[in-house]
């Protein structure tokens, strides 16, 4: 029971940036209808094969060397993140995460390697498969952002030598090489403001009444709990 609790806790603080989320559809305006020449600038800017190209692409190969990256990284930087004291820190102010991984999980890189192949694997799937409902969201998009004449200028530059060369490349360059490096560098330094970022995320809450532990749940609240995660309420202390 405690630890479903503690799932419980992790999804209460998840909740709050899907139900901020959600709005967003009804923001939609549903009298628009993707023009022509809006689903012909998007199918170049986003052609078919678009999410397995990034996904099993560049996409992948940069997330395992940001994964490799991971293990250089020194220990105490995650630790800072969990709160270690300062004693503790000066003492691991050497150790990397690669070391510790070699010790507890030696198959480690192996491990990781092949989860991600699996993942990405997996989730070229899934988006591959939403592509043509995000390429008509994009194609009313462009219709509700742009006027017809500004439409017809950007289908009449996509027609250039220039023009197609851009369509074809926009979508990846995010995540070409010179732009991942810098966002590698970054990791770091995200690493070390972490703990402050926290900080003032839990002190931004302060006003807030505290989360109920399972003891100060009433006799009701303990039966509504128990009938929402299918538990039998007897067992719900355990």
């Amino acid at each position: 029971m405690k630890t479903t609790l503690k799932f419980l806790s992790i999804l209460a603080y998840a909740l709050p940036s899907v139900v901020t989320a959600a709005p967003v559809t009804a923001q939609v305006n549903p009298k628009i209808t993707a023009s022509p020449e809006a689903l012909e600038i998007v199918a170049k800017v986003f052609p078919v094969g678009s999410y397995r190209k990034l996904m099993t692409g560049s996409l992948q190969q940069i997330m395992s060397g940001m994964s490799d990256q991971i293990g250089t990284m020194p220990i105490r930087e995650f630790a800072k993140v969990a709160g270690v004291d300062q004693t503790t820190l000066a003492r691991i102010d050497k150790t990397t995460m690669g070391e510790i991984m070699e010790i507890l999980d030696p198959a480690y890189r192996d491990r990781m390697r092949l989860m991600m192949n699996g993942m990405f694997a997996e989730l070229t799937n899934v988006m591959e498969k939403q592509e043509p409902a995000i390429r008509q969201g994009l194609a009313e998009a462009y219709t509700g952002h742009f006027t017809p004449i500004q439409l017809h200028e950007i289908t009449a530059f996509f027609g250039t030598p220039t023009g197609k060369d851009y369509a074809s490349q926009q979508m990846f360059l995010m995540t070409d090489p010179a732009v991942m490096t810098k966002i590698q560098a970054m990791m770091p330094e995200m690493m070390r403001a972490m703990p402050d970022i926290l900080s003032r995320a839990v002190k931004a809450t302060e006003g807030l009444p505290k989360p109920k532990t399972y003891d100060q749940l009433t006799p009701n609240e303990r039966n509504q709990l128990a009938k929402l995660l299918g538990i039998d309420p007897g067992k719900m202390n355990k």
